[in-house]
């Protein structure tokens, strides 16, 4: 199987901890207690592109999908900053962002964005649009 999850979260989490020292990253979900700023990324979607198939082997390459949730106590401005730098570290690794937005919280004094990014994956695990 085609899973690509560990190499770009490795990759974005050394990168984010330059750019945002002070900001937690995981794959699991944020907890009410959790230091703020936090990111849940995590690799959402991952199946095979048919299209890409040969006699030789089905996984040629899969088509993936990421998402991130950036968590902020100070403002929204702040968490789109986080998903900003993210989104720059994904192009440079050859994701393409599908959206980007905010959602409404429970708790008003945090504030949550989310975006998710897309890229085609070889079994050799070459990324491409």
């Amino acid at each position: 199987m085609i899973n690509p999850e560990y190499q770009v979260f490795d990759k974005v989490s050394k990168e984010m901890k330059k750019r945002h020292p002070h900001c937690f990253m995981t794959t699991d979900e944020i907890s009410g207690d959790s230091k703020l700023p936090a990111v849940q990324f995590y690799m959402d979607n991952n199946y095979i592109r048919r299209d890409m198939s040969d006699s030789g082997s089905v996984e040629n390459a899969a088509q993936v999908s990421f998402v991130a949730y950036a968590y902020s106590g100070i403002s929204r401005y702040e968490a789109y900053c986080i998903l900003n730098d993210i989104d720059e570290i994904m192009q440079e690794i050859g994701f393409v962002r599908k959206n980007i937005f905010a959602i409404a919280n429970y708790d008003k004094t945090i504030h949550r964005v989310r975006a998710g990014w897309s890229a085609m994956v070889t079994k050799n695990f070459e990324i491409g649009r």
